[in-house]
């Protein structure tokens, strides 16, 4: 075999050293959702002590608030695993999470200066803060992510947002939701 031949059938090393694991993913998202606490160490003991850490929106992120109700009826379920499939094709693996104390889903979207006026939802902007769950939080827990960040700075796209919530209420509108 010549040198040539070789080098075409050996395998890529660089490829290989771009390879990402599951929990590298992992911290890098969650040292980039903890960019946005005032505190880093107290957002950490908050995740830890209460699976919820107050967080800013603004630089790295806005939120779109969006009542559970609205959700439950584009996806046409209740149970938070048909919820999140549906979020997964709608939002087209954008990150989202669900605040059941409150009843609202949180979608991440990038911060944007447009005013959102999508009835029935609310873009929180850089003067709010979010409890933001910690990653991997059990799916029966009160605040759980329905749908992780893919990656740091992995957002949803607004356009997306605010199809899924105008299908929600037409769909509650109609009676045709969960």
């Amino acid at each position: 075999m010549t040198t040539q031949e070789n080098r075409a059938t050996a395998p890529d090393r660089t490829a290989a050293r771009n390879v990402v694991t599951g929990r590298e993913r992992l911290l890098a998202v969650e040292q980039w959702l903890l960019a946005a606490a005032d505190d880093e160490p107290v957002a950490r003991q908050q995740w830890r002590r209460d699976g919820v850490a107050l967080l800013r929106c603004g630089p790295s992120f806005d939120a779109v608030r969006i009542p559970l109700e609205i959700v439950e009826a584009a996806a046409g379920y209740e149970e938070r695993i048909m919820i999140a499939a549906y979020l997964h094709e709608a939002l087209l693996g954008g990150p989202a999470f669900v605040d059941g104390s409150s009843n609202h889903v949180y979608c991440l979207v990038a911060p944007s200066s447009e005013a959102w006026q999508v009835p029935d939802s609310e873009q929180l902007d850089e003067d709010s803060y979010l409890g933001v769950p910690v990653l991997r939080a059990p799916g029966g827990a009160q605040s759980c992510w329905l749908l992780e960040p893919d990656g740091p700075g992995v957002l949803c796209r607004p356009d997306v947002v605010k199809q899924m919530v105008s299908f929600g209420r037409f769909r509650a509108a109609m009676g045709t939701g969960a």
